[in-house]
């Protein structure tokens, strides 16, 4: 299997079918495509956390905080409606994968790519796609609060006694390590079963446990899925090298101006950010989408064959007839012998009349 042809086919359909970036911005923030410069963000915003804050900082703080005490109900009113967004948010998202995936089989199919099709779609298979994302993201989940109650566990041996300082030692240097790369594969493995599980669910119509069976057999049989994946890191990286440059010409500004106490403008500039982020995350969220997609057809044999074209009739006035052969003639055969055979005799001529007598 060609797996670069199937990423170059994932930009062909990204970039010929423009409609699907709507669904590609809600699918953005599910499949990674922020993760690529997190790091980026989180080393700027902690390089400034050393120095202490200037009286212009701080006194903006204070401003804030007299203002929410005198606005109670509507700081309140306002996270209820942030909450509301989020939810209804995150609802269009889960339909959006199962969108996505159709539409993308609909343009690999050549068919008409509509819209209201893609969000009927995922609509429709939005239960077997959340019951997909939920039974595979538990063994994360339940890895996550392990690695925090290590850690916290850890935190309190040291101030304990010489023992529990023992321990805490071990667990912050053999067992966090160890429980978080543990976490980074089953991640990606999981993904990867997340993915083939999604397309198994809305192309082939099964429900999400017999996706996910699938998905692992997929996985475990070595149909090229794991191999799939690492090639679709080298994208990932690229993505987030270029959000990482865009978002230092950002943050960096921001982080100035709220240091030297302009708060509200520094504010508004990483609101102006995550403004900016927004087409090339759906851009690349499509991109993700697109390429499984391809690629779960390619597994699968789902590929649309070429069509066989007739020849077409030639006119049979524009050609000369064919000669007619020769209708073959009879072999020559001798005349048979013929024999005399003489007749009967014939009558005896009848006597003459009398002639009459002469006058005297």
């Amino acid at each position: 299997m060609d797996y670069f042809d199937i990423v170059k086919r994932a930009l062909k359909v990204t970039w010929k079918y423009k409609v699907l970036w709507v669904l590609g911005f809600f699918v953005g923030g599910g499949v990674g495509g922020s993760t690529g410069g997190s790091s980026n963000y989180n080393s700027t915003f902690n390089s400034g956390s050393g120095s202490a804050p200037d009286a212009g900082t701080t006194q903006a703080f204070e401003s804030f905080g007299r203002w929410a005490d005198a606005n109670n109900a509507m700081l309140f009113a306002i996270l209820g409606l942030l909450i509301l967004l989020l939810i209804v948010f995150w609802i269009f998202s889960v339909a959006a994968q199962g969108g996505l995936i159709h539409l993308v089989n609909e343009a690999e199919e050549n068919r008409e790519v509509r819209l209201r099709d893609g969000w009927r779609v995922g609509f429709s298979r939005w239960g077997r796609t959340f019951m997909v994302q939920f039974v595979v993201g538990l063994p994360i989940i339940a890895m996550v609060v392990a690695i925090i109650a290590i850690f916290g566990a850890s935190l309190v041996g040291f101030g304990s006694s010489d023992a529990g300082a023992a321990g805490g030692f071990a667990g912050l240097c053999c067992g966090l390590p160890m429980l978080s790369i543990a976490l980074i594969v089953f991640s990606y493995l999981l993904g990867i079963v997340a993915n083939l599980a999604l397309r198994y669910g809305v192309l082939q119509d099964v429900t999400f446990g017999q996706a996910l069976a699938r998905g692992w057999s997929d996985l475990t049989s070595k149909r090229g899925a794991f191999v799939f994946m690492l090639v679709m890191i080298i994208p990932s990286i690229i993505y987030g090298a270029i959000s990482g440059v865009i978002a230092l010409m950002f943050v960096v500004p921001a982080v100035l101006l709220i240091a030297a106490g302009s708060v509200i403008t520094g504010a508004g500039i990483i609101v102006l950010f995550a403004f900016v982020m927004m087409i090339p995350g759906a851009a690349y969220g499509t991109f993700v989408s697109s390429a499984w997609t391809i690629f779960f057809r390619r597994m699968n044999g789902m590929e649309r064959q070429p069509e066989v074209r007739e020849a077409a009739p030639v006119r049979g006035d524009l050609l000369p007839p064919p000669p007619v052969p020769p209708a073959p003639q009879p072999p020559y055969a001798p005349a048979p012998p013929q024999t005399f055979v003489p007749g009967p005799p014939a009558p005896p001529a009848p006597p003459a009349a009398p002639e009459p007598p002469a006058d005297v």
